[in-house]
């Protein structure tokens, strides 16, 4: 499909598994102190932008966009950088719903919206699992086309999953067991960054 023909409306939720082949780098991943920062990340490097980290995420997006099933159905060359954050979620996490873990919400650019009133969403997101064993709970429950009926995909570790995040989408509660994942979101124009003071 010829890139500017593309629309959100052409989307699909794609599910893969085994997405990481080399077993130690998915060890070094699920291990690594990366998890304890709870931070957010903006990376241009690989669509011309600024200089490269060679971080978790830049290695999670190389690894996408060598993937000829996911090259073939999401536009990565529209893209003018993506942002990435580590989540990790427990029996204890608290949404405002008590059937979810993280509500259901549609992603879109909050300091924009913020400080233009101006609602940016994001091309397509992603979501990759890590470790995630022994967790009961913590589905990924994605809504298409209406209200009424949603994908649910389980957080088997290694799988990732590619999705409109511009859709209404959350994270069922969990159970038992740590939920490990790394969402990333890609952006058409870079989304507005917290200055600092």
């Amino acid at each position: 499909m010829p890139l500017d023909s593309w629309t959100k409306q052409d989307r699909l939720v794609l599910v893969f598994d085994n997405f990481i082949a080399d077993s130690g780098t998915l060890k070094g991943i699920t291990n690594s102190p990366f998890w304890e920062r709870k931070c957010f990340y903006w990376n241009d490097a690989l669509f011309g932008g600024s200089e490269r980290t060679n971080g978790i995420g830049e290695y999670l997006v190389e690894l996408m966009m060598k993937h000829p099933a996911i090259r073939k159905e999401y536009p990565f060359e529209r893209a003018a950088g993506f942002e990435y954050w580590p989540t990790v979620t427990t029996q204890h996490s608290v949404s405002e719903d008590p059937e979810y873990a993280l509500d259901i919400h549609s992603d879109f650019d909050i300091l924009r919206y913020e400080t233009t009133d101006e609602v940016r969403h994001p091309l397509f997101g992603a979501v990759i699992y890590f470790g995630n064993e022994d967790v009961t709970g913590g589905d990924l429950r994605v809504w298409e086309d209406d209200e009424e009926t949603c994908k649910i995909i389980e957080p088997i570790g290694n799988r990732i999953v590619l999705f409109q995040s511009d859709k209404p989408h959350g994270i069922t509660s969990v159970s038992t067991g740590i939920r490990k994942s790394i969402a990333i979101n890609f952006w058409e124009e870079p989304v507005l960054l917290p200055t600092e003071e």
